[in-house]
């Protein structure tokens, strides 16, 4: 025997579903439970249920486009870094052409050689432009006019991509905090409707397939909710 205080467990949040497993279990319960409300016993059920799913379902949408524009924005940002480390190439190769690598004019640029540069991403780009900027200020003269324009246009083009990233990745934070409480109503509100519907067809289990598909809790076939509706609409008419 199961101990009583398992019963009060809220099952549908457990981490083995996926949000689109309950997405699609939570749609095909709904339209279950409309097949089953002839006498329209489930409507209140099925009201409190349905505002929670499609916002459920709005929020997972609105998650996808949100992550394809984070990560779309990562790849800019990688872009100009991409850039910027090829145009600081290009510049050690100016300088490096006037003194020797020993000298203190390329040691004030380079005092870890050319590789440290090799190795610019988001966490030390600030130290080490501001060092490549402070040395065009200064040794303007030793770097062509192109060279250095484009280290100014593409640091200022990072500090904007960058900006635009750190909003999308708070964005992404949010919605996924979102994500959670939404997923907690909902599991509680499917819970309320197994025990209230398990109370009205005590003993017969049987019944239990009559509002419920387990399966699509478990199942790993599901790609997205689009593709689920698609499959239920082509099973619904080569049932009729």
């Amino acid at each position: 025997m199961k101990k009583i205080s398992s019963v009060f467990k809220v099952v549908f949040n457990s981490k083995e579903f996926s949000d689109l497993n309950i997405l699609c279990f939570t749609d095909d319960h709904i339209q279950k439970l409309v097949d089953n409300n002839a006498s329209s016993i489930y409507d209140q059920m099925i009201s409190d249920t349905s505002v929670l799913f499609y916002e459920f379902l709005n929020l997972q949408r609105n998650r996808e486009v949100n992550k394809k524009s984070k990560n779309k924005q990562t790849r800019q940002v990688q872009h100009v870094i991409s850039e910027l480390k090829e145009m600081i190439r290009k510049m050690e190769g100016c300088v490096r052409s006037q003194t020797t690598k020993q000298s203190e004019t390329y040691l004030s640029l380079f005092p870890n050689g050319l590789s440290e540069y090799s190795k610019i991403n988001r966490s030390n780009i600030e130290s080490l432009l501001n060092r490549v900027i402070f040395f065009l200020k200064t040794k303007n003269e030793m770097v062509t006019p192109e060279i250095s324009s484009n280290i100014h246009n593409l640091y200022f083009e990072y500090k904007k991509e960058r900006e635009e990233h750190l909003k999308r990745k708070k964005d992404h934070k949010r919605i996924i905090d979102e994500n959670r409480d939404l997923r907690e109503e909902l599991a509680q509100q499917l819970q309320r409707n197994l025990y209230t519907i398990a109370i009205k067809c005590l003993g017969d289990t049987d019944r239990a397939n009559d509002f419920y598909n387990e399966k699509l809790l478990m199942s790993k076939r599901l790609k997205s909710f689009e593709n689920y509706k698609t499959g239920k609409s082509l099973e619904t008419k080569i049932k009729s």
